[in-house]
């Protein structure tokens, strides 16, 4: 996100004098930009950035459109966070379900382990909705898109790597699963990569073009088609040759995760988890590019 804000309604959110932060500034802790006055402004991403690598708390963060943080050791009764995530979904209630997200990351969990280990298992029970009443498939949709708008506000507080490494992806043709892929790409985004997230049932002739024309450090398949494997395989093969010429990475990952190599190409690697493919995009990235 790149809203940018005074230092006064900045110090104000943290509880701090203009001073302090003119200080965090000066030391390169909180990064600033300035105006054409050559005044003094920070980028909400920044700020958030800052409180969550050095857990320096907000005091008021809706004076900046935030929510509170949410420690999960401080939940009531020792629920789980992906248990009140499931049931604000399931309830139908966007504004709980931001709360409790964008209040996690706030809390400085890391966004792999709030991807992984709370959104994953909700979106997962969620699916198995269809089973359990005539409006089950309408539930589960509800509840996707209400899933995707608040992965959709998560996105506009991570900052914008402009001139960064590149990372392409989407689901094959066929897969028209969107969070999966969504994940993928707020992962990469969070790391420092420009992402960029060609979506469902994407036609992987496609994928290949686009990324002939754009030139990414790697590229991503997010793989829960129920498709068969052997076809899957070869699709995938294909692609990843094509990728091998143009010195360009692919990573796949998803439900098929661990059948799809047929035989071994040095550019295609399978991940069984977010987090895993995230400890390897980080060392893709180059000292001037973190």
């Amino acid at each position: 996100m790149n809203t940018y804000i005074s230092p006064t309604i900045l110090s104000n959110a943290f509880g701090v004098s203009p001073s302090t932060l003119k200080r965090w500034s000066d030391k390169g802790i909180l990064k600033s930009d300035r105006t054409r006055g050559g005044h003094r402004r920070f980028s909400i991403s920044e700020a958030i950035r800052m409180s969550r690598d050095l857990g320096i708390p907000f005091r008021n963060p809706e004076s900046i459109g935030l929510p509170d943080p949410i420690e999960p050791s401080t939940l009531v009764g020792g629920r789980e966070p992906f248990e009140l995530l499931h049931d604000a979904l399931e309830a139908e209630n966007l504004n709980e379900a931001q709360r409790i997200v964008l209040g996690l990351f706030l809390s400085g969990m890391p966004l792999v382990e709030l991807l992984e280990d709370v959104v994953s298992p909700v979106i997962a029970r969620l699916g198995m909705q269809w089973v359990k009443s005539p409006t089950g498939i309408a539930s589960e949709h509800a509840a996707t898109q209400m899933m995707l708008e608040t992965l959709g506000t998560l996105k506009n507080l991570l900052p914008t790597a402009e001139g960064r490494a590149l990372a392409i992806g989407g689901a094959p043709s066929g897969d028209p699963y969107r969070i999966p892929t969504t994940m993928v790409s707020l992962t990469v985004q969070d790391l420092g990569f420009k992402s960029i997230n060609l979506g469902p049932d994407l036609p992987l002739e496609s994928l290949v073009e686009y990324c002939r024309k754009e030139r990414p450090r790697i590229a991503w398949l997010s793989t829960t088609s129920s498709d068969p494997i052997p076809m899957l395989q070869r699709k995938i093969h294909s692609v990843a040759e094509e990728l091998h010429s143009l010195g360009i990475l692919l990573a796949v990952g998803g439900r098929q995760t661990g059948k799809l190599t047929r035989r071994p190409i040095s550019n295609l690697i399978e991940f069984r988890s977010l987090k895993q493919f995230r400890a390897f995009c980080d060392r893709l990235l180059t000292p001037n590019e973190i």
